[in-house]
């Protein structure tokens, strides 16, 4: 579940509503500042996680293209053409 709205609902409670990114299912709730603020950190560790996923792949892909360029350079495949 994330986050989609969230409000303060008083002075120690928040009204959100979350929605699951995966059966996207939603529902509202009133949370206390307590467990928003563990919700918070829960979701900032889950972003790190994500966001180091997708550099990983990011290059990972970018060594695959240059493994491929060199093969290509390698078995002399390229010409000047090619870059046009």
């Amino acid at each position: 579940m994330y986050p989609v709205s969230w409000t303060e609902s008083g002075p120690a409670d928040w009204f959100l509503h979350l929605r699951c990114g995966a059966c996207g299912a939603s529902r509202d709730v009133v949370a206390s500042n307590y467990a928003v603020e563990a919700f918070d950190r829960q979701l900032d560790g889950e972003m790190e996680m994500i966001e180091a996923a997708a550099a990983r792949l990011a290059r990972d892909s970018l060594l695959a293209e240059a493994d491929a360029l060199g093969t290509a350079l390698r078995l002399d495949l390229l010409s000047a053409d090619d870059f046009r």
